[in-house]
């Protein structure tokens, strides 16, 4: 990769004498930062970085996966109570996904003032999107996150959360704001993607064990690879901010 520093050494004809001045890789901030976000070098966080060209390597789509044998396993092989499992682990996920995507995409992005993190980001709403595709290519299930008690209390606390970071009024120097932000931040990270979504696989995992429901299987296996880089990138994210912004977490939020 060719490395070229196009900042002007010496004055010269075409110099542009109102320009800002380069960016400098020490004042760059994951929130609260005052360089240019549309230059992405050099990086200050270049894990982010190594995020995005990793997440790449993981591409996939659902019409990668055969389902034939799923849908010949769900009329005639699974028992009743392993349907009930399986359509309410896939109408939450469904849900969930898209309200990770809204998370990411509209309250978590454009606080961001390092290039390098939203980039990986942008990545990160886009598998959110695929993961939703996929669990509608498994099957398709309307508004039962709406009426199962189970699923919509955790899809409330989701929205809680959600709302809280997405406040129009939101300043992240102001300490309490800041605190909100992170703790929704870390909620969806740690609790929503990486504890809520592990345990809604587990299901189907058990039953692609015993040779039923491969596809879906398969396709949570690729998601949960996802999944797996997206709970360990916010909690980067989160610590960078706690060390950068000198934050403790308090009990009560």
């Amino acid at each position: 990769m060719l490395d070229w520093d196009d900042e002007p050494k010496t004055a010269s004809k075409g110099t542009n004498p109102g320009a800002p001045a380069p960016v400098n890789v020490d004042d760059k901030r994951v929130v609260n930062g005052n360089t240019d976000i549309n230059q992405l070098a050099p990086f200050k966080y270049p894990w982010a970085w190594e995020y995005f060209i990793n997440a790449n390597k993981n591409h996939w789509t659902p019409l990668d996966v055969n389902m034939a044998q799923d849908v010949h396993d769900y009329h005639h092989r699974l028992t009743a109570p392993e349907k009930h499992v399986y359509e309410n682990v896939l109408a939450y996920l469904t849900t969930s996904d898209i309200l990770a995507m809204r998370n990411i995409g509209l309250a978590v992005m454009e606080k961001m003032s390092a290039p390098e993190l939203q980039i990986y980001q942008a990545r990160q709403v886009y598998e959110e999107a695929m993961h939703t595709w996929a669990y509608q290519h498994c099957i398709e299930i309307y508004n039962r996150y709406r009426v199962v008690p189970a699923i919509n209390g955790k899809i409330q606390i989701a929205n809680h959360r959600l709302d809280a970071a997405m406040r129009p009024d939101m300043n992240l120097r102001n300490r309490d704001d800041l605190q909100a932000f992170i703790m929704s931040y870390l909620f969806f990270a740690a609790v929503f993607e990486g504890s809520w979504f592990y345990n809604g696989f587990s299901p189907i995992f058990a039953l692609q064990r015993r040779g039923l429901m491969r596809g879906t299987g398969e396709q949570l296996q690729y998601i949960l690879r996802d999944e797996a880089m997206h709970f360990s990138f916010g909690l980067n994210v989160v610590n960078q901010i706690l060390e950068e912004e000198n934050i403790t977490f308090d009990p009560k939020a």
